[in-house]
């Protein structure tokens, strides 16, 4: 794991990484308002108002041999953009993202990806339900990218991703909520993105 995000209180104007490995995600434009996690026990970040994260990058984020990034999303509304970017790798020296979780103004979660100036776009096979918590799931083994929705594998092809050492922003667009976030340096099978999952709600509790 790279990096983990339950986003509890902030410290000062930060999200600790719950993983240990000090890659703190801080606060842009002020730090988003905690909300009800998906069982009401925990909290959630609740972002809008151009509020979002940066995360420091450095060599651990350099994950050309694959990745999975993993998170519980609530969207209460769609976005009027043509994509909302929950979580996203800039790529540096360019207009472009690495790769990003987003979800489409018509509901479907997509995995969108870049590699040189070429963009790649796949979406999930199901769309959100507005106000209604689902996890959500990108996985890129270096070859093959997929998209998971509740621990389900669909939709999934072929694409190559410049990757470099910068890593995420996320919570760039009003209206989501992330209860729990989690980067991971490589792909991951079924059974680990359904640990994830687990893992995850396990948090809420």
């Amino acid at each position: 794991t790279i990096a983990a995000y339950e986003f509890d209180e902030p410290a000062q104007r930060s999200f600790p990484d719950d993983s240990g490995n000090g890659n703190e995600a801080v606060c842009v434009k002020g730090c988003p308002p905690l909300a009800a996690d998906r069982d009401g026990t925990g909290s959630a970040a609740s972002f809008g108002d151009g509020r979002y994260l940066r995360i420091g990058g450095d060599d651990t984020f350099r994950t050309s041999d694959g990745f999975t990034v993993a998170a519980w999303v609530l969207v209460r509304r769609l976005p009027t953009a043509d994509v909302a970017c929950m979580v996203c790798k800039p790529l540096d020296g360019t207009a472009l993202n690495s790769w990003g979780l987003m979800v489409e103004n018509d509901g479907r979660p997509l995995f969108y990806s870049a590699a040189d100036i070429d963009e790649d776009v796949l979406f999930g096979k199901q769309g959100v339900i507005l106000d209604s918590w689902l996890h959500l799931a990108i996985t890129w083994d270096g070859e093959t990218k997929q998209v998971w929705i509740d621990g389900i594998g669909g939709a999934q092809q072929r694409a190559p991703i410049d990757i470099d050492r910068f890593a995420e922003g996320d919570g760039a667009e009003p209206g989501e909520r992330l209860g729990d976030l989690h980067p991971v340096g490589a792909a991951q099978e079924r059974e680990e993105v359904l640990r994830i999952l687990l893992a995850l709600t396990d948090a809420f509790r």
